[in-house]
């Protein structure tokens, strides 16, 4: 097993510094989406804080608009949010391995396996939670979302470099 700092493209940092480094926005990043299924973060807070943001910055619409922008917005979130949980993971799990590549169908499915758990939790812990509920339709953007960023990760680990002249 060679050194983490003798790899080419790693940081050089001494292994539980680099450990943090990579693992610490992803639990981070976890811990955020765990707060995010409390019951502030319920449709009707977040209509309360959307219409206050658009009363700020002088946006009116139709109460059937504010309707359709709210759900986009909070789906949205939903497919960003593990999005960006999968990414985290999987650049955590590539970075601290000792084989460095670019990608590997471990890192993808470790990062997509730990993102079906916390959605599935997440919207079971809704489920219970007064004025939120438990959506498994939720659980399938937060999986869409994931794997999106996982193919945008696949497709930047093997595009070609351009050529520069």
């Amino acid at each position: 097993m060679t050194p983490l700092s003798h790899r080419p493209s790693a940081i050089t940092l001494e292994p539980r510094t680099l450990w943090l480094y990579y693992w610490l926005p992803a639990f981070a990043w976890l811990v955020l989406v765990a707060l995010f299924s409390n019951q502030p973060f319920g449709a009707f807070n977040t209509g309360n804080w959307l219409r206050q943001l658009f009363d700020l910055l002088h946006i009116q619409m139709s109460e059937a608009t504010f309707r359709v922008v709210h759900h986009f917005v909070r789906k949205g979130a939903h497919f960003f949010a593990y999005g960006i949980l999968s990414w985290l993971l999987f650049r955590a799990f590539r970075k601290t391995d000792t084989e460095q590549k670019a990608w590997r169908w471990k890192w993808a499915l470790l990062a997509l396996g730990i993102c079906l758990l916390t959605g599935s939790g997440d919207e079971l812990h809704q489920s219970f939670t007064p004025g939120r509920t438990g959506n498994w339709k939720d659980v399938t953007l937060d999986m869409i979302g994931a794997v999106f960023f996982q193919l945008v990760m696949v497709f930047l680990a093997f595009r070609k470099p351009s050529v520069r002249h």
